[in-house]
């Protein structure tokens, strides 16, 4: 989608529905993030090992949520600043940084000229005019068990909102929802494609039904008019205190995990939290079966947590990825870190190392994060 018309039918839809924001609760958050620097070891087809810098970028990402009764909306902007050349040149050389959502601009570093450049990642608005029903635009509505916890998302197969949505709610905890995509177009033959590549008229749908503390059960099926329709099947239990485990299947999934696998496939997420002993796991698992549609075909990753102290805690998190048809393909992924929070400010920091047969990358992950 357009990033203008976004931009329209965001300020547009909150203009007309301005009155019921009149008492409306605000939700902040901004994370900027860098890897400060990438430390890289290569090895190329005769054994020598050569050893390169890079500037590792920063990320800025400022999500704003307002909520009433009436009315809920939100927007998530994104910017981005990357080292496109491998190695970073001595000073006063042209400096080459890209911009997600945009093009490659030429950066002078010895006056450090940067034109700044965002990008709307995401918007939704959603509108109650009675109590079961919801009209959404923009709208993601994820299943309960589609999300990864260390992946921190979820899959694509488990939303079953559109860009137009239209969700009931006719008893508590179930959601049934059914809508279409902007840039799609009614009338369209299946075989057909719009100006996103999508083949023909873009249709979802989905239901699901959560009991709080106890479980949860999603369908989807997304793009069902085309050849490219997708579905997800996802059920989650959190019966027992501090424990939450998700199963899913997606069909023709277009990226999951670390190493975006996609196909269909099967997937786990686990998480336990303790109170009393201060400590956290979690678990995500998902494989496609090893059927080449990805670089990768299993992806696997655990992490362990403890709040030593007060406003004081420490992670460490474990991924790796493979390719079940190539047995030298393993890619792994060391990330320990600690975090400092109080009130409305938390920074963290840590080391990630990741390497595979051939390479290996150190950087040094910080990150600042306000909420409020």
């Amino acid at each position: 989608m357009l990033k203008s018309k976004k931009v329209i039918a965001l300020l547009s839809a909150l203009s007309l529905s301005g009155f019921a924001f009149a008492d409306a609760e605000l939700s902040f958050k901004n994370e900027v993030s860098s890897d400060i620097v990438n430390i890289v070891s290569e090895k190329d087809s005769e054994g020598k090992v050569s050893t390169k810098t890079e500037f590792a970028g920063i990320k800025n990402k400022t999500v704003v949520d307002f909520s009433s009764e009436k009315v809920d909306a939100g927007i998530d902007i994104r910017f981005f600043l990357n080292n496109k050349d491998s190695v970073r040149p001595s000073n006063g050389e042209n400096y080459t940084y890209t911009f997600i959502g945009g093009n490659a601009y030429s950066v002078n570093m010895e006056n450090g000229e940067i034109t700044p450049s965002f990008y709307i990642k995401d918007y939704y608005i959603e509108y109650r005019p009675v109590e079961i029903l919801t009209i959404g635009f923009h709208d993601t509505i994820n299943t309960e068990a589609s999300y990864l916890p260390i992946w921190d998302d979820n899959a694509s197969t488990g939303n079953f909102g559109s860009d137009f949505t239209v969700c009931l709610r006719p008893v508590n905890g179930l959601r049934i929802a059914t809508g279409f995509d902007f840039m799609s177009y009614f009338g369209m033959d299946a075989d057909e494609t719009d100006v996103n590549g999508q083949n023909g008229f873009i249709w979802n749908s989905g239901i699901d039904y959560t009991i709080e503390d106890l479980f949860s059960i999603g369908f989807t099926a997304r793009n069902v008019l085309s050849k490219d329709r997708a579905f997800g099947f996802y059920s989650s239990l959190s019966a027992v205190e501090g424990l939450n485990l998700g199963l899913g299947f997606g069909i023709n999934e277009s990226g999951i995990g670390e190493y975006e696998l996609s196909g269909n496939i099967l997937m786990l997420g686990a998480s336990y939290e303790n109170e009393d002993a201060a400590m956290n796991f979690a678990l995500d698992f998902a494989t496609n079966f090893g059927n080449d549609q990805s670089e990768k075909d299993l992806y696997l990753a655990a992490s362990w947590g403890w709040d030593f102290a007060d406003d004081w805690a420490l992670n460490t998190e474990v991924i790796t990825g493979w390719n079940l048809n190539e047995a030298d393909s393993g890619e792994y992924i060391l990330h320990p870190f600690a975090t400092w929070s109080h009130e409305i400010h938390s920074i963290e920091a840590g080391l990630q190392v990741q390497f595979n047969e051939n390479s290996s990358t150190v950087c040094f992950p910080v990150k600042y994060t306000i909420e409020f």
